[in-house]
């Protein structure tokens, strides 16, 4: 599997010297160029030196990297926004970070200026598609793969193909993993092929939680949806509930952080961060910027930039 990573990594960085890689690996002449053309193997001590040389160059394990599901099945529940300013928190940590808009509504990929031509449609149909055909940089550290309105058609043509297609969705989620630390994604607001397969490519859950949006029924299902998909991704951590839209003067949202608390801490984890209602919040849907830089001191910053040292 490593010998895979290595020569995608090497496909997609075209200003690499095949040549000096191979004589600085100890490779035998034009060995690594028939790899590249899939007409030769590699040694795997040849693998373990081309991963040892290409690691300051950005090269990771995708054993390496956390991927996290940012999902909720109801709307207005702060999933684009967390998604959005989490990874921008985690990049100004010097976390490489990669967000994935798997939202046919698309409302991550509002936010990505001077975006390029494809999106995450078609890094699924297309699995060989090269980084800077798809990828749109977001500032240091943050890119983004954007969605469109074709991630409806790819849970109709991949959720019938069963777990085949599902999979394949899934090798999309994971396909420039060896790039990042972190690779956070939106999932859609309903449970279907794209929303499962994130889940079986994720390390960790994020279950955003509103008080004027909290829907008993909704994460009773998705419970069992994570419960499900936990059996064949047995890496997946337990959720993790974060607590979004809370006004700390107004006492029903008091009661709502108790009751959450109380009835939900044997099937979740609860995150000690809550991230508070911020006026900044609703700027940064008419700016499409972050929070970090619509409202640089906002009390918005301050809690995303806790969240991330949490996770961290």
């Amino acid at each position: 599997m490593n010998t895979e990573k290595v020569i995608h990594f090497i496909k997609q960085n075209k200003l690499l010297n095949v040549s000096e890689l191979e004589r600085q690996a100890k490779i035998p002449t034009n060995s690594l160029r028939k790899a590249l053309s899939g007409t030769q193997g590699l040694k795997q001590q040849h693998v373990e030196e081309l991963e040892r040389l290409l690691t300051p160059l950005g090269y990771k394990n995708s054993t390496d990297v956390n991927i996290i599901s940012v999902l909720n099945n109801k709307a207005n529940s702060g999933k684009t926004t967390t998604t959005l300013n989490l990874g921008k928190a985690l990049a100004m940590k010097g976390k490489k970070v990669l967000l994935i808009d798997a939202d046919p509504q698309s409302a991550l990929s509002e936010y990505a200026k001077n975006k390029v031509d494809v999106d995450f449609y078609h890094l699924i149909q297309h699995p060989s598609t090269e980084k800077d055909k798809i990828i749109t940089p977001m500032g240091e550290h943050l890119d983004m793969i954007t969605s469109s309105i074709q991630l409806d058609i790819a849970n109709i043509e991949y959720g019938m193909g069963g777990l085949s297609g599902i999979y394949q969705i899934r090798n999309a989620f994971t396909h420039f993993s060896f790039l990042y630390d972190y690779i956070l994604i939106d999932c859609p607001s309903s449970f279907n092929a794209i929303s499962i397969s994130a889940v079986l490519a994720s390390t960790d859950l994020i279950i955003p939680v509103h008080p004027e949006s909290y829907n008993t029924q909704g994460l009773s299902t998705m419970t069992k949806m994570i419960t499900s998909v936990r059996d064949i991704n047995t890496s997946l951590g337990n959720p993790h509930i974060l607590f979004t839209g809370i006004k700390s003067s107004n006492s029903s949202h008091k009661s709502f952080l108790k009751h959450i608390n109380d009835s939900l801490k044997s099937d979740f984890n609860v995150f000690d961060t809550i991230i508070h209602h911020t006026i900044g919040f609703e700027g940064t849907v008419t700016s499409k910027q972050n929070i970090f830089d619509y409202a640089p001191t906002s009390r918005g910053c301050k809690d995303f930039e806790q969240l991330a040292s949490e996770i961290l």
